[in-house]
């Protein structure tokens, strides 16, 4: 990490400045559990510091889906539920309970999306924020081309127009195209 003062440990210093005490000790006791060589590179370090589920005592991301479609589904017949972690409940609520039930077998798009907010969840609970925080939307992993309608988009460029230019123009353009628009 290098002395007090020096470039390095102010490398250290911004690199882990994110993180809270718990973290740290987390990190350290998992580099000396692990008997990696000393020292670590910060990158390293910082994935020792932030941890898998488990060791923050949270359940695996295996047991959190499993737990997550059994009590959607408790919850749709039942009205209650026994989940192992408030956090399991947070990202299968994010996730879509409808879905979770249905999630019989290997649905990897569910699967994807509980993994995706369990894990925003764990890194929430790790952190020390706030779990019940909304949870964004993923974006999509292919974006969604489309030809767009040329009569559409007439119409959006002649707003645009309109929004910018003089009313009495914009209607004696419409005219002349000889489109009848709304």
């Amino acid at each position: 990490m290098g002395d007090v003062g020096s470039p390095a440990f102010h490398t250290w210093c911004q690199g882990l400045g994110d993180l809270n005490g718990r973290q740290v000790g987390h990190g350290l006791d998992r580099l000396l559990d692990a008997g990696e060589d000393w020292p670590p590179s910060l990158p390293q370090f910082r994935r020792f510091c932030k941890g898998e589920p488990e060791e923050l005592g949270l359940p695996s991301q295996f047991d959190a889906f499993g737990n997550a479609c059994n009590c959607a589904g408790q919850l749709m017949a039942a009205g209650k539920a026994e989940w192992l972690h408030p956090a399991v409940e947070i990202a299968a609520r994010a996730t879509g309970l409808a879905s979770l039930a249905r999630a019989v077998g290997s649905n990897e798009a569910v699967k994807k999306k509980f993994k995706r907010n369990y894990l925003i969840v764990c890194r929430r609970y790790g952190d020390g924020d706030d779990l019940g925080a909304d949870i964004p939307e993923a974006l999509p992993a292919e974006p969604e081309y489309r030809r767009a309608d040329k009569s559409v988009m007439l119409r959006a460029m002649a707003s645009v127009k309109a929004k910018r230019a003089d009313p009495a123009r914009v209607a004696q353009l419409l005219k002349e195209s000889g489109r009848k628009f709304r």
